[in-house]
Protein backbone atom coordinates (compact mmCIF):
# COMPACT_ATOMS: atom_id res chain seq x y z
CA UNK A 1 0.00 0.00 0.00
CA UNK A 2 1.11 3.89 -0.84
CA UNK A 3 -0.48 6.57 0.60
CA UNK A 4 -2.02 9.57 -2.02
CA UNK A 5 -2.91 12.95 -1.43
CA UNK A 6 -5.70 14.07 -3.84
CA UNK A 7 -5.84 17.17 -5.13
CA UNK A 8 -8.47 18.32 -2.02
CA UNK A 9 -5.85 16.92 0.33
CA UNK A 10 -8.14 13.92 0.48
CA UNK A 11 -5.43 10.81 2.13
CA UNK A 12 -5.90 7.22 0.09
CA UNK A 13 -4.00 4.71 0.38
CA UNK A 14 -3.86 2.65 -2.86
CA UNK A 15 -2.35 -1.05 -3.44
CA UNK A 16 1.02 -0.61 -5.56
CA UNK A 17 1.45 -3.46 -8.58
CA UNK A 18 4.47 -4.64 -8.12
CA UNK A 19 6.80 -6.32 -11.50
CA UNK A 20 4.78 -9.90 -11.18
CA UNK A 21 1.37 -8.86 -12.17
CA UNK A 22 2.54 -5.85 -14.51
CA UNK A 23 4.37 -8.25 -16.06
CA UNK A 24 2.12 -10.50 -16.60
CA UNK A 25 -0.55 -7.61 -17.79
CA UNK A 26 2.50 -6.39 -20.44
CA UNK A 27 2.36 -9.90 -21.57
CA UNK A 28 -1.44 -10.02 -22.83
CA UNK A 29 -1.04 -6.95 -24.33
CA UNK A 30 1.69 -8.06 -26.30
CA UNK A 31 0.25 -10.95 -27.39
CA UNK A 32 -2.76 -9.01 -28.40
CA UNK A 33 -0.77 -6.05 -30.22
CA UNK A 34 0.98 -9.20 -32.46
CA UNK A 35 -2.57 -10.53 -33.35
CA UNK A 36 -3.71 -7.05 -34.16
CA UNK A 37 -0.34 -6.10 -36.17
CA UNK A 38 -0.15 -9.56 -38.29
CA UNK A 39 -4.16 -8.85 -38.80
CA UNK A 40 -3.23 -5.01 -40.07
CA UNK A 41 -0.04 -6.57 -41.90
CA UNK A 42 -2.01 -8.49 -43.66
CA UNK A 43 -4.99 -5.65 -44.65
CA UNK A 44 -1.75 -4.03 -46.04
CA UNK A 45 -0.54 -6.61 -48.22
CA UNK A 46 -3.92 -7.09 -49.85
CA UNK A 47 -4.08 -2.97 -49.70
CA UNK A 48 -1.20 -3.01 -51.73
CA UNK A 49 -1.67 -5.95 -54.11
CA UNK A 50 -5.11 -4.07 -55.19
CA UNK A 51 -3.92 -0.78 -55.97
CA UNK A 52 -0.21 -1.58 -57.04
CA UNK A 53 0.95 0.60 -54.20
CA UNK A 54 4.94 1.91 -54.57
CA UNK A 55 7.17 1.51 -52.10
CA UNK A 56 7.12 4.81 -50.82
CA UNK A 57 3.80 4.84 -49.99
CA UNK A 58 3.98 0.63 -49.01
CA UNK A 59 6.94 1.94 -46.13
CA UNK A 60 4.57 4.51 -44.85
CA UNK A 61 1.70 2.72 -44.09
CA UNK A 62 4.18 0.76 -42.55
CA UNK A 63 5.16 3.25 -40.19
CA UNK A 64 1.77 4.06 -39.65
CA UNK A 65 1.16 0.45 -38.23
CA UNK A 66 4.19 0.38 -35.95
CA UNK A 67 3.75 3.38 -34.58
CA UNK A 68 -0.41 2.45 -34.23
CA UNK A 69 0.90 -0.85 -32.81
CA UNK A 70 3.34 0.44 -30.27
CA UNK A 71 1.87 3.90 -29.18
CA UNK A 72 -1.95 3.59 -30.27
CA UNK A 73 -2.93 0.61 -28.43
CA UNK A 74 -1.80 1.57 -25.31
CA UNK A 75 -2.64 5.34 -25.73
CA UNK A 76 -6.07 4.36 -27.24
CA UNK A 77 -6.87 2.07 -24.53
CA UNK A 78 -5.75 3.87 -20.99
CA UNK A 79 -7.52 7.23 -22.35
CA UNK A 80 -10.76 5.90 -23.25
CA UNK A 81 -10.90 3.25 -20.27
CA UNK A 82 -9.16 5.59 -17.52
CA UNK A 83 -6.07 4.06 -16.92
CA UNK A 84 -6.73 0.29 -18.30
CA UNK A 85 -5.50 -1.52 -21.09
CA UNK A 86 -6.90 -5.28 -21.82
CA UNK A 87 -4.36 -6.87 -20.31
CA UNK A 88 -4.52 -4.80 -17.48
CA UNK A 89 -8.14 -5.34 -16.76
CA UNK A 90 -7.60 -8.91 -16.50
CA UNK A 91 -5.16 -8.77 -13.81
CA UNK A 92 -7.26 -5.80 -12.06
CA UNK A 93 -4.78 -3.02 -12.38
CA UNK A 94 -5.16 0.42 -13.23
CA UNK A 95 -3.25 3.81 -14.06
CA UNK A 96 -3.46 6.42 -12.09
CA UNK A 97 -1.91 10.15 -11.10
CA UNK A 98 0.53 10.18 -8.93
CA UNK A 99 -2.47 12.02 -6.54
CA UNK A 100 -4.16 8.95 -6.83
CA UNK A 101 -6.62 10.89 -9.47
CA UNK A 102 -7.72 9.50 -13.09
CA UNK A 103 -5.42 9.93 -16.28
CA UNK A 104 -5.99 11.82 -19.42
CA UNK A 105 -4.17 11.34 -22.85
CA UNK A 106 -1.42 13.58 -21.37
CA UNK A 107 -0.63 11.33 -19.40
CA UNK A 108 -1.33 8.12 -21.54
CA UNK A 109 0.41 9.67 -24.69
CA UNK A 110 3.59 10.45 -22.47
CA UNK A 111 3.80 6.81 -21.02
CA UNK A 112 3.01 5.65 -24.24
CA UNK A 113 5.55 6.91 -25.84
CA UNK A 114 8.49 6.52 -23.46
CA UNK A 115 7.14 3.01 -23.07
CA UNK A 116 7.76 3.09 -26.78
CA UNK A 117 10.97 4.31 -26.98
CA UNK A 118 12.86 4.01 -23.28
CA UNK A 119 11.10 1.24 -21.52
CA UNK A 120 10.45 -1.76 -23.84
CA UNK A 121 11.61 -1.57 -27.32
CA UNK A 122 13.69 0.89 -28.94
CA UNK A 123 16.07 1.80 -26.51
CA UNK A 124 14.34 -0.19 -23.45
CA UNK A 125 16.31 -3.70 -24.39
CA UNK A 126 12.86 -5.31 -24.37
CA UNK A 127 11.61 -4.19 -20.89
CA UNK A 128 14.90 -4.32 -19.05
CA UNK A 129 14.80 -0.51 -18.63
CA UNK A 130 11.55 -0.88 -17.54
CA UNK A 131 11.93 -3.72 -14.93
CA UNK A 132 15.21 -1.79 -13.94
CA UNK A 133 13.78 1.22 -12.97
CA UNK A 134 10.66 -0.05 -11.22
CA UNK A 135 13.00 -1.85 -9.13
CA UNK A 136 14.70 1.36 -7.99
CA UNK A 137 11.49 3.06 -7.52
CA UNK A 138 8.96 2.19 -4.55
CA UNK A 139 6.19 2.74 -6.35
CA UNK A 140 7.29 0.44 -8.69
CA UNK A 141 7.19 3.42 -11.52
CA UNK A 142 8.93 2.94 -14.66
CA UNK A 143 10.49 5.67 -16.91
CA UNK A 144 7.02 6.37 -18.78
CA UNK A 145 5.25 6.42 -15.15
CA UNK A 146 7.89 9.24 -13.83
CA UNK A 147 7.83 11.25 -17.28
CA UNK A 148 3.92 11.28 -16.80
CA UNK A 149 3.70 11.40 -13.01
CA UNK A 150 1.37 8.28 -12.95
CA UNK A 151 1.45 5.10 -10.99
CA UNK A 152 0.19 2.24 -11.26
CA UNK A 153 -1.93 0.41 -8.75
CA UNK A 154 -4.58 -2.69 -8.03
CA UNK A 155 -7.85 -1.53 -8.97
CA UNK A 156 -9.78 -5.06 -8.55
CA UNK A 157 -10.14 -4.67 -4.58
CA UNK A 158 -12.85 -1.74 -3.11
CA UNK A 159 -10.73 0.90 -1.73
CA UNK A 160 -11.61 2.40 1.25
CA UNK A 161 -13.56 5.66 1.68
CA UNK A 162 -10.93 8.17 2.13
CA UNK A 163 -11.38 10.59 5.33
CA UNK A 164 -12.84 13.60 5.28
CA UNK A 165 -12.71 16.53 7.00
CA UNK A 166 -15.27 18.85 8.53
CA UNK A 167 -15.18 22.01 9.53
CA UNK A 168 -15.09 23.71 13.69
CA UNK A 169 -19.10 23.82 14.26
CA UNK A 170 -18.40 27.66 14.97
CA UNK A 171 -16.85 28.31 11.52
CA UNK A 172 -19.35 25.85 9.88
CA UNK A 173 -22.10 29.09 8.74
CA UNK A 174 -19.26 31.04 7.41
CA UNK A 175 -17.62 29.06 5.51
CA UNK A 176 -20.53 27.47 3.71
CA UNK A 177 -21.49 31.20 2.33
CA UNK A 178 -17.63 30.84 0.45
CA UNK A 179 -16.76 29.24 -2.12
CA UNK A 180 -13.68 27.16 -1.94
CA UNK A 181 -13.67 26.24 -5.19
CA UNK A 182 -12.89 29.40 -6.68
CA UNK A 183 -9.54 29.73 -4.95
CA UNK A 184 -6.66 29.80 -7.29
CA UNK A 185 -4.69 26.50 -7.79
CA UNK A 186 -1.36 27.87 -6.38
CA UNK A 187 -2.84 29.24 -3.29
CA UNK A 188 -5.17 25.72 -2.71
CA UNK A 189 -1.60 23.83 -2.78
CA UNK A 190 -0.01 26.62 -0.07
CA UNK A 191 -2.70 25.60 2.71
CA UNK A 192 -2.37 21.82 1.92
CA UNK A 193 1.46 22.66 2.67
CA UNK A 194 0.48 24.42 5.53
CA UNK A 195 -1.80 22.33 6.76
CA UNK A 196 0.39 19.13 5.95
CA UNK A 197 3.56 20.74 7.73
CA UNK A 198 2.25 22.55 10.59
CA UNK A 199 3.41 19.60 13.15
CA UNK A 200 7.33 20.94 11.98
CA UNK A 201 6.53 24.52 12.36
CA UNK A 202 7.34 26.13 15.66
CA UNK A 203 4.36 28.70 17.19
CA UNK A 204 5.89 31.38 15.63
CA UNK A 205 6.26 30.18 12.26
CA UNK A 206 2.89 28.94 12.32
CA UNK A 207 1.23 31.65 13.23
CA UNK A 208 3.13 34.21 10.89
CA UNK A 209 2.53 31.98 8.42
CA UNK A 210 -1.11 31.15 8.65
CA UNK A 211 -2.21 35.11 8.95
CA UNK A 212 -0.48 35.46 5.35
CA UNK A 213 -2.28 32.40 4.25
CA UNK A 214 -5.84 33.87 5.84
CA UNK A 215 -5.18 37.17 4.27
CA UNK A 216 -4.70 35.78 0.99
CA UNK A 217 -6.97 33.12 1.11
CA UNK A 218 -10.23 35.83 2.24
CA UNK A 219 -8.71 38.40 0.00
CA UNK A 220 -9.25 35.41 -2.77
CA UNK A 221 -12.93 34.58 -1.47
CA UNK A 222 -14.23 38.15 -1.10
CA UNK A 223 -15.01 37.33 2.21
CA UNK A 224 -13.91 38.94 5.50
CA UNK A 225 -12.36 36.85 7.94
CA UNK A 226 -14.31 35.31 11.02
CA UNK A 227 -12.81 36.80 14.12
CA UNK A 228 -9.79 36.69 15.49
CA UNK A 229 -9.81 32.73 15.39
CA UNK A 230 -6.52 30.54 15.08
CA UNK A 231 -5.63 30.48 11.04
CA UNK A 232 -5.68 26.49 11.46
CA UNK A 233 -9.18 26.95 12.40
CA UNK A 234 -9.97 28.64 9.41
CA UNK A 235 -7.44 26.98 6.54
CA UNK A 236 -9.23 23.58 8.12
CA UNK A 237 -12.62 25.13 8.04
CA UNK A 238 -11.74 26.24 3.90
CA UNK A 239 -10.17 22.65 2.82
CA UNK A 240 -12.75 20.58 4.56
CA UNK A 241 -15.26 22.69 2.76
CA UNK A 242 -13.64 22.31 -0.33
CA UNK A 243 -13.49 18.67 0.21
CA UNK A 244 -17.13 18.23 0.48
CA UNK A 245 -18.22 20.52 -2.65
CA UNK A 246 -15.33 18.80 -4.82
CA UNK A 247 -16.68 15.31 -3.74
CA UNK A 248 -20.55 15.29 -3.41
CA UNK A 249 -22.26 12.05 -2.20
CA UNK A 250 -19.10 10.64 -0.63
CA UNK A 251 -19.93 9.07 2.47
CA UNK A 252 -17.09 8.08 4.72
CA UNK A 253 -15.31 8.92 7.77
CA UNK A 254 -14.54 11.98 9.05
CA UNK A 255 -12.09 13.80 11.02
CA UNK A 256 -14.08 15.11 13.55
CA UNK A 257 -12.97 18.32 15.78
CA UNK A 258 -11.18 17.53 19.19
CA UNK A 259 -10.73 13.99 17.99
CA UNK A 260 -6.91 14.38 18.20
CA UNK A 261 -6.00 14.73 14.17
CA UNK A 262 -4.22 18.37 15.04
CA UNK A 263 -6.14 20.20 13.23
CA UNK A 264 -7.74 22.47 15.93
CA UNK A 265 -9.28 22.44 19.44
CA UNK A 266 -12.49 21.08 20.63
CA UNK A 267 -13.84 24.36 21.53
CA UNK A 268 -12.92 27.80 20.07
CA UNK A 269 -10.20 30.15 20.63
CA UNK A 270 -10.94 33.57 21.63
CA UNK A 271 -7.63 34.87 19.69
CA UNK A 272 -4.84 33.54 17.58
CA UNK A 273 -1.23 33.73 19.31
CA UNK A 274 0.51 36.93 19.42
CA UNK A 275 -3.00 39.07 19.22
CA UNK A 276 -3.40 41.62 21.98
CA UNK A 277 -6.78 41.77 23.60
CA UNK A 278 -8.47 44.75 21.47
CA UNK A 279 -5.54 45.13 19.38
CA UNK A 280 -5.87 45.65 15.36
CA UNK A 281 -7.19 42.82 13.56
CA UNK A 282 -3.94 40.65 12.81
CA UNK A 283 -5.70 39.66 9.30
CA UNK A 284 -5.18 43.32 7.85
CA UNK A 285 -1.34 43.95 7.06
CA UNK A 286 -0.67 42.68 3.07
CA UNK A 287 2.61 41.70 2.21
CA UNK A 288 4.03 38.75 0.84
CA UNK A 289 3.49 35.34 2.07
CA UNK A 290 6.32 33.78 4.04
CA UNK A 291 7.34 30.75 2.82
CA UNK A 292 9.49 28.62 5.73
CA UNK A 293 10.44 26.17 3.57
CA UNK A 294 6.62 25.22 2.40
CA UNK A 295 7.47 26.59 -1.30
CA UNK A 296 4.50 28.89 -1.18
CA UNK A 297 3.67 31.03 -4.26
CA UNK A 298 4.90 34.69 -3.44
CA UNK A 299 7.08 33.65 -1.35
CA UNK A 300 10.84 34.41 -0.37
CA UNK A 301 13.19 30.70 0.09
CA UNK A 302 13.30 30.63 4.30
CA UNK A 303 14.21 27.32 5.83
CA UNK A 304 11.60 25.86 7.95
CA UNK A 305 11.29 26.51 11.75
CA UNK A 306 11.07 23.80 13.88
CA UNK A 307 11.95 23.57 17.55
CA UNK A 308 11.02 21.02 20.64
CA UNK A 309 7.45 21.91 21.11
CA UNK A 310 6.40 20.63 17.99
CA UNK A 311 2.33 19.66 17.70
CA UNK A 312 0.09 22.35 15.81
CA UNK A 313 1.92 25.45 17.82
CA UNK A 314 -1.32 26.47 19.13
CA UNK A 315 -1.87 26.40 23.33
CA UNK A 316 -4.71 24.01 24.38
CA UNK A 317 -8.24 25.27 24.90
CA UNK A 318 -9.13 27.01 27.99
Amino acid sequence: MAAFTTGEAVALELPIARIPTRATAFLVDVVLQVVLALLAAGGLLVLGSRYDLDSAWFDALVVVLIVGVLIGYPVLWETLTTGRTPGKFVLGLRVVRADGGPVDLRHTLTRGLAGAIVDFWLLGVFGAVAVLTSLCSPNARRVGDVLAGTVVVHAQRRLPLPALAVPPPWLAEWVARTDPTALPDDLALAVRRYLTRLPDLTPAAAHELGVALVRAVCAALGVPAPGALPPVQILGAVVAERQRRALPGLRGPVLVPGAGNGLWAATPQPAPIGAAPGGPSPWSPQGALPSHGLGLPGAPPSRTASGPQGGNGFPPPR
